[in-house]
């Protein structure tokens, strides 16, 4: 099987998993708009800085606002590492957030295949924070010089969790990436939220927008 048809099954699988989730729980829906920026202060060392506002289009229509700002490392061309503070500010309360994670990713053109796996220490209703190791899985596919597309699919493990550790989450989805000049890409993605093994688990489809600078 050639390559750009295993890139076709895996979008179209997405596709048919997203419609059965939706059969069997509500569904929410998210409006994402954000922007990063990054600057390489010495070789192979980055600082950076990225704001999300996420709001919910059904139900409360409630906005969370996220802030990330961060350092960054290249091992190698394949391997990267970052660490980062996210301030999370929702309607009622606001969290400081802690985040590390180890990247990896391989070209075969016109093909690119990335992981990322990340530590996240959030917080949700109460004050008692909750680990999640996330595992991420990326096939990325140069349609031209200046616009890729992704189809990606991460999971949520919840761990050292007083009522046991479990996968939760499942975030799979598409995305479209167009480089508009040198250093700056615009990106435009479909998501779609699976929650499970939690009380009243909600699905979320969730459409983005995204602009990313490097200095």
């Amino acid at each position: 099987m050639q390559l750009k048809q295993i890139f076709i099954l895996l979008f179209i699988s997405i596709l048919i998993s997203t419609r059965v989730y939706s059969a069997e729980k509500p569904v929410g829906q998210e409006l994402w708009l954000g922007a990063g920026i990054k600057y390489e202060f010495v070789q192979d060392w980055e600082v950076f800085g990225e704001f999300e506002s996420r709001k919910e289009t059904t139900g409360k229509e409630r906005t969370t606002n996220l802030l990330d700002l961060g350092i960054a490392y290249d091992f190698n061309k394949y391997i990267s590492a970052n660490i980062a503070t996210r301030i999370r500010d929702k309607q009622d309360r606001t969290d400081l957030e802690y985040i590390m994670a180890i990247n990896g990713k391989y070209k075969f053109k016109p093909f690119e295949l990335s992981g990322r796996l990340r530590y996240h220490r959030k917080y949700e209703k109460d004050d008692t924070p909750n680990n999640y190791l996330r595992m991420k899985l990326a096939l990325e596919y140069n349609i031209t010089k200046d616009l890729s597309v992704q189809v990606q699919s991460e999971a949520f493990y919840l761990f050292l969790f007083d009522d046991g550790d479990r996968f939760d989450k499942l975030r799979s989805g598409v995305e479209l990436d167009y480089e508009i000049i040198k250093s700056l890409k615009i990106s435009a993605f479909w998501l779609y939220e699976d929650e499970f093994n939690v009380n009243k688990p909600q699905d979320t489809r969730i459409f983005g927008i995204g602009l990313k600078y490097a200095l």
